[in-house]
């Protein structure tokens, strides 16, 4: 956990940073944390989106790290971005607590396209979860998914923590 909060003290001074940040690496990077925009642009030119429109559940403040501003800036796309800690929710960054049993919920509040382009699953444990009501609801479904991962496990191990909405 102090990982994390020295994480969000950051915060407020990388933003500034980020601004007009050009891109770096073979694929190019913006604002994610590992060039998700140069995989995200390999995509899309292989997949017509059909209302470039984004989902990112789990968005700090919209910048920082995010997998969708590179869509917003250079593509002109909409984005719908929720985060569960309401101290780093700033301007068109929503409040909400993202569980399974809301997902789909919050997907109609906030008039999410049922066939939208991307979705970005970055929520802390409970992406799996999150994922899997998703699934189940068949209603909204994205054309590209990203959903965070643990790199500290081997790729042939299969882990999920157990449901915790808290």
């Amino acid at each position: 956990m102090k990982v994390v909060n020295k994480w969000y003290e950051k915060l407020e001074e990388c933003e500034s940073s980020y601004k007009n940040k050009p891109a770096d690496g073979p694929l190019g990077k913006e604002y994610s944390q590992y060039g998700e925009e140069g995989v995200l642009k390999r995509i899309f030119e292989n997949i017509t989106p059909s209302h470039k429109y984004a989902v990112e559940l789990g968005a700090m403040n919209g910048i920082l790290g995010s997998t969708t501003k590179w869509l917003e800036e250079s593509k002109g796309w909409d984005r719908l971005m929720i985060e569960g800690n309401k101290k780093y929710c700033k301007g068109a960054v929503n409040h909400e607590w993202i569980t399974a049993e809301n997902i789909n919920e919050l997907f109609d509040k906030y008039k999410v396209p049922v066939d939208f382009d991307f979705l970005s699953l970055d929520i802390d444990g409970v992406d799996y979860w999150v994922w899997k009501s998703i699934l189940e609801y068949n209603k909204h479904i994205p054309k590209v998914v990203l959903v965070e991962y643990n790199p500290y496990f081997e790729i042939n191990e299969f882990k999920t923590m157990a449901y915790d909405v808290d």
